[in-house]
């Protein structure tokens, strides 16, 4: 009996079995190696930086791929993966204005992805937390200086 796994087909599934066995920095490094560049592999390449703790490095991946062309707004049909991992990202780096202006733009189809849902807790969550005053700033327009706090920090991968 032949117990040896096989070995995946795909330069996507490998980096998957990688992240599964917590070996975000040899996926990252077979990435790099493997020199391809694609929105999928790039997001992958996000992932990995987010697993990591380099989410400045995973903001600028991900951004690239989610604002194409430095593009203002979500392009419809950019996958729900690529958004919500710029959103960890962005929050890892209390960019909390950016990441509710993506969270804003996703349409009421991927409201229920699981994500979604556990970021929209996270930030339901934050906003409880805040004093008045932070409540206040909120309301008018300036989001405070705290750091929210995300179940959800992994990233997720296009596997498809």
């Amino acid at each position: 009996m032949n117990t040896k796994k096989s070995e995946p087909t795909t330069l996507i599934n490998r980096i998957e079995n990688l992240l599964d066995e917590g070996k975000p920095q040899v996926a990252l490094d077979l990435i790099d190696r493997s020199k391809q560049e694609n929105p999928v592999i790039e997001n992958a390449r996000g992932v990995c930086l987010i697993r990591l703790g380099k989410f400045q490095e995973a903001n600028d991946v991900l951004s690239a791929i989610v604002f194409p062309g430095r593009m203002v707004g979500v392009p419809a049909g950019t996958p729900i993966v690529y958004q919500t991992n710029l959103v960890i990202a962005m929050l890892k780096i209390n960019n909390i204005d950016g990441a509710l202006s993506i969270l804003r733009q996703i349409n009421d189809g991927y409201r229920k992805h699981q994500t979604v849902v556990k970021i929209d807790i996270a930030i339901r969550r934050w906003k409880k937390s805040l004093s008045l005053f932070q409540k206040i700033q909120l309301a008018v327009g300036y989001t405070p200086h705290k750091p929210v706090i995300i179940d959800c920090a992994e990233g997720q991968l296009e596997t498809k």
